[in-house]
């Protein structure tokens, strides 16, 4: 039988999307560090120096962007010290100070702890390579920073992969089209099982046009969708894929994972030579978020035939 490996991570799952975010919700305070707008769009604490002066984006700009969510992620802070709290104090420390190395960050007992070291291991652990690429991806001049993720990644020896995830790249043969244009050299595949059209659509129309304030009851929604876009899908896709998320939105009482059949779309997976790592992802309302995204993991489990590593 096909070897598989299912990896899965024992904390917090965070999505982060470098962007414009918009903010939904007016009871959200004023100091929030969400999206704020006026002449711009734009996130305050994440944007570039060439953002905030207003000047021509570009794929640097996203590099910069990227850098700040990757320097707090390590560090347990941002890059920059505002000296006042103010709009425009956090404007004039972005593009007049020149950030800390992240290993030289003032790491206390807290920040270290939630990394599962002690501070001083986190200082050297930062030092040398994290510190280098950091400060080239906060570097002022767009021009001195790395031309774009994909730059990044291929310099550092990782791997970029594209996920269908919204939109066009929810669209197979638009996904399968770009894919083949950029070519296998420069991008990969994180095919997501539940990030079809068929699937999304229904969910953002219950979440956004439900306004009862009630969880909504994924296993009903999804009850009478004919599911047969996603398992082809998966069949169209699955020659690009290096990474497969097996998404589950609901998990029923008696263990029962839905609405992706995991039996079935691993199958497809298997005849088209699938042999790379597989992520277990609940996104699911109500219930234990953590029993629900075990019992994902145990289906899965069952049925791989697999213990999993």
């Amino acid at each position: 039988m096909t070897e598989w490996t299912i990896a899965y991570l024992m904390g917090p799952v965070v999505m982060l999307v470098v962007g414009i975010a918009k903010l939904l919700s007016r009871d959200v305070s004023a100091e929030s560090p969400l999206t704020e707008m006026s002449v711009r769009a734009l996130t305050p604490d994440y944007a570039s120096p060439e953002h905030i002066a207003g000047k021509v984006l570009s794929t640097t700009s996203d590099v910069y962007s990227l850098g700040v969510v990757l320097y707090e992620l390590l560090a347990g802070a941002r890059p920059f010290c505002p000296q006042g709290a103010s709009r425009r104090d956090l404007e004039e420390a972005i593009l007049t100070q020149d950030p800390p190395r992240p290993s030289q960050s003032a790491f206390n007992m807290e920040v270290a702890a939630a990394r599962n070291t002690t501070p001083r291991k986190l200082a050297l652990a930062l030092t040398g390579d994290l510190d280098t690429i950091l400060l080239k991806a906060l570097k002022k001049a767009p021009a001195e920073r790395y031309l774009s993720i994909g730059a990044f990644a291929k310099e550092h020896g990782a791997r970029l992969l594209v996920e269908n995830h919204g939109g066009p790249s929810s669209d197979p043969a638009w996904m399968g089209r770009l894919l083949d244009t950029v070519g296998r050299d420069a991008c990969g595949l994180l095919l997501d099982l539940g990030n079809f059209d068929v699937l999304t659509a229904p969910l953002v129309a219950a979440f956004f046009g439900d306004t009862s304030g009630e969880p909504t009851d994924l296993a009903k929604l999804f009850a009478d969708v004919d599911l047969s876009d996603v398992y082809d899908g998966i069949e169209s896709l699955a020659d690009h894929a290096e990474l497969v998320s097996l998404k589950a939105h609901h998990v029923s009482e008696d263990g029962t994972v839905g609405p992706v059949d995991l039996a079935r779309a691993l199958k497809i997976l298997a005849a088209h030579g699938y042999t790379g790592p597989l992520s277990v992802e609940y996104e699911g309302m109500g219930g234990d978020p953590w029993a629900n995204s075990a019992q994902v993991l145990d289906v899965a489990r069952s049925v791989l035939g697999t213990e999993g590593r």
